[in-house]
């Protein structure tokens, strides 16, 4: 506890420093189980996000949210220096908005229910992900470094070739690493492996790589009632824009308004609902069961079965 009251006191005092002003509160926010996450508040009023994580995340996270922001909304950087980010605080709906701050108190609204996303919102967030996956092309499938996303190291090594990358870069190695951290049963693998065999039958390839979020799943969304306004925690590498919009139906459903303003961008191919969407979702609970436990491990099983009895 000393030691930790250490780091975070030197932390407090390079924010103060280097934003000019004095700390008032300093308070962990909701969501930030992987790493120490507080919304800072300084006297100024300015309001800011301390993330604390190993230098390489923390170099790796500033990275991506700076690739992302011409495109889509992220927090702005201020500092990324050692074990320490510090992030612009965006308003939305996942957080209580903050009423009054002195030193010792912070009076805050009533935190709104986690719901769907509005009509609006979700027409906005469709239009701004588009625009992410339409414009930004890349030349290959990967990213010219590997990341660093939720304390996991992140293959991107390049390659031409889409459903090989997403066989050999995503599916096996998360699975073997989540075998070996025993939250997967190995005889999981089996079925796995008939899969990536034959990857090609479950998956096609883009017409190009799009940059993608990489882990976008809701948690990960800003939103209010009106529109997205940014996106954090990213993943990024370049492949298909598919991945993406399997995960944000992971866990919560959105309307066809979300998808028919995606697709006046951005066009999706209808085979996408059947299995592709399976097959990329099944990489997100390879992560989560890595990341939260083997309470997952049955969507696992249930998802691979489900992509065996489509295409053989």
């Amino acid at each position: 506890m000393a030691a930790k009251k250490q780091m975070l006191d030197r932390h407090y005092k390079m924010i103060e420093k280097q934003m000019h002003a004095t700390l008032m509160t300093a308070e962990p926010m909701k969501g930030g189980w992987m790493n120490d996450t507080r919304r800072i508040v300084l006297r100024n009023g300015k309001i800011y996000v301390a993330k604390i994580s190993s230098p390489k995340a923390i170099t790796s996270e500033a990275m991506m949210l700076d690739k992302l922001r011409p495109l889509i909304n992220t927090p702005k950087v201020y500092i990324a220096e050692n074990d320490l980010l510090l992030m612009e605080y965006i308003e939305h709906n996942h957080q209580p908005r903050i009423l009054h701050a002195q030193p010792g108190l912070v009076l805050m609204d009533k935190l709104k229910p986690d719901t769907l996303l509005s009509p609006q919102a979700e027409i906005d967030a469709g239009k701004k992900i588009a625009y992410l996956h339409f414009y930004a092309k890349g030349k290959y499938f990967g990213f010219d470094k590997n990341v660093i996303s939720c304390g996991v190291l992140i293959d991107n090594t390049p390659s031409t070739n889409w459903t090989q990358f997403f066989a050999e870069r995503r599916l096996m190695p998360m699975a073997q690493a989540t075998v070996a951290s025993k939250n997967l049963d190995k005889s999981i693998m089996k079925p796995l492996e008939k899969i990536c065999a034959k990857i090609h039958n479950y998956i096609k390839s883009p017409k190009f790589p799009s940059l993608l979020h990489g882990d976008l799943w809701r948690g990960n969304m800003l939103y209010d009632d009106n529109e997205l306004l940014g996106v954090i925690d990213p993943a990024i590498y370049y492949g298909h824009h598919e991945v993406d919009l399997a995960m944000i139906l992971m866990f919560n459903p959105v309307s066809d308004d979300f998808f028919k303003s995606y697709s006046d961008v951005m066009p999706i191919d209808e085979d996408f609902f059947t299995t592709p969407i399976l097959v990329y979702q099944l990489y997100g609970y390879l992560l989560h069961c890595r990341l939260y436990g083997s309470h997952y491990q049955p969507h696992v099983k249930r998802w691979m079965a489900r992509i065996l009895d489509n295409k053989n």
